[in-house]
């Protein structure tokens, strides 16, 4: 025979147990809830409680890394531009490389989040002793936060550069790695490069 049902005499009537004589656990299959869910001090709506969790389940990623290097034209003294050079995707979820577009991540989730956004980056310039900048760029602007300067002593020698920062992203948005030189025209290859955003 199956069991009866537990039912008040009226809505919001009545309680199981009560606050000096507690059940000592529960065993339920489905717990639904119009009210609140309460420990006494501490107080959350069905909700709030899934906006909570839905904010940490699936972390969004994106990587790329260069795979060929190619010279970045510098066409005028302290002026950002794209770094050259053919990269190629890593890991990723909700992010894409914008139809195969080279230094780019592009984010793809539905919801605006904020990201950390990380490039260590190997560089030799083409002249000597040139100041250059390397910058994170989100849609084709720069974020100058990110700006990080290194000096390049000898002509062909690599060097070290890198960056990060926080920063939001909305559908379609996307960041770059962008060079400049901070004392004449002389070009930079970026000869290696690890790129990534991180959802935090």
């Amino acid at each position: 025979m199956a069991t009866s049902n537990v039912n008040p005499r009226a809505n919001l009537e009545g309680k199981i147990g009560i606050s000096g004589k507690r059940w000592a656990e529960a065993f339920i299959e489905d717990l639904n809830l119009t009210g609140d869910l309460t420990d006494g001090p501490n107080t959350v709506t069905v909700a709030e409680l899934k906006t909570a969790v839905d904010a940490t389940a699936g972390l969004s990623y994106g990587e790329l890394f260069v795979s060929a290097s190619a010279a970045t034209t510098i066409a005028a003294v302290n002026t950002p531009i794209k770094a050259a050079g053919t990269t190629t995707l890593g890991e990723t979820s909700n992010f894409d490389d914008d139809t195969g577009t080279n230094n780019r991540l592009r984010y793809t989730g539905a919801d605006t989040k904020k990201f950390t956004v990380h490039i260590a980056a190997t560089f030799s310039p083409a002249g000597s002793n040139n100041i250059y900048a390397m910058v994170i760029a989100k849609n084709g602007v720069v974020v100058a936060k990110t700006e990080i300067v290194e000096k390049m002593g000898t002509s062909g020698d690599e060097r070290q550069i890198s960056t990060q920062g926080i920063i939001e992203l909305a559908l379609n948005d996307y960041v770059e790695i962008w060079i400049e030189n901070q004392t004449n025209a002389n070009n930079i290859t970026m000869d290696k490069a690890v790129f990534h955003a991180l959802q935090i």
